[in-house]
């Protein structure tokens, strides 16, 4: 008789969620108090709302407190990587471990973006801990592609553009990605604010046949097409064309064939190169640097 009492008990402590049979089934530690709370007992509150964000390969956990955090109210985290179809132990996510706020930035290394990641958080103080708020996630579905560094230079008519893609060789996120990688941009001119162009872009890459003394605006995007992804845009940049620099024509050239052949002419400058040609488009042997009178 005394045994069913025990076992009906047992059953309804399970049921009720006041006692677990697999403690460890969500990879939870045991908890350090080391005994069952009594019914009653006023409990530390999780952290809420807890979820992950991937920009590139920077990861940032975030979650809701009730309370205003102070500081005798921490929080630590924890995660495991699935490997082999099996997830290993946790491990304390560095940097992450007795915080306060609610919002961590971090990365992780040797990273398969397409297997599942499980983290865990809760709140401390002092001895007292609340229980953990577990979520799980494949970065491949939530990775963002960032907006991409972009350096540009004026050449009449043109714009030199030089594009950094979001992928590198030490990210964790799109390292095996960098070469499929595509990027578009939109440009207008800055007066009208509603003329836009769309050009694919590479990066070293220059746009041609624009206006001089124009001011133009562009913004670039960077795309991975083999995953369905598209990132964001970066800051919107102006710049300026300024108009190509041309030189003025010699004037009043003539020649003097007394003795020998003085080719002679007028220039506004001072040291100054030229380049003389005869008749036939044939070079001269050499070019001469003079201000005024140049003799072959």
């Amino acid at each position: 008789m005394l045994y069913l009492i025990l076992s009906v008990v047992l059953v309804l402590l399970v049921a009720s969620g006041e006692l677990s049979l697999f403690p460890f089934a969500t990879g939870e530690p045991p908890r350090e108090e080391g005994v069952l709370r009594r019914k009653g007992e006023k409990t530390l509150k999780t952290p809420q709302n807890v979820s992950v964000e991937i920009i590139d390969h920077n990861f940032i956990l975030k979650w809701n407190w009730d309370n205003e955090p102070t500081s005798d109210v921490t929080f630590s985290a924890y995660y495991q990587k699935l490997e082999s179809g099996k997830m290993n132990n946790w491990i304390k996510l560095i940097g992450c471990q007795n915080i306060i706020g609610t919002k961590y930035n971090f990365t992780l290394t040797n990273l398969n973006i397409f297997e599942k990641i499980r983290e865990h958080i809760r709140s401390e103080k002092g001895q007292e801990t609340s229980s953990w708020n577990v979520i799980q996630f494949a970065p491949f579905q939530i990775a963002q592609i960032g907006p991409p560094e972009v350096q540009l230079e004026a050449e009449d008519p043109s714009i030199k553009i030089n594009i950094s893609l979001p992928g590198t060789a030490n990210s964790s996120v799109w390292a095996t990605d960098i070469s499929n990688f595509t990027c578009s941009l939109i440009i207008w001119k800055n007066s009208s604010g509603v003329e836009k162009i769309r050009h694919n872009v590479f990066s070293r890459d220059k746009i041609n046949n624009l206006s001089p003394e124009t001011t133009y605006c562009l913004k670039v995007q960077a795309r991975l097409p083999i995953l369905k992804k598209i990132g964001s845009y970066n800051p919107i940049f102006c710049i300026n064309i300024t108009a190509k620099h041309k030189l003025p024509r010699p004037e009043n050239v003539e020649v003097d064939p007394i003795n020998n052949y003085i080719l002679k002419w007028n220039y506004p400058y001072e040291n100054m190169k030229f380049q003389v040609q005869y008749l036939l488009w044939r070079k001269p042997s050499s070019n001469v640097n003079s201000s005024k009178i140049c003799a072959d």
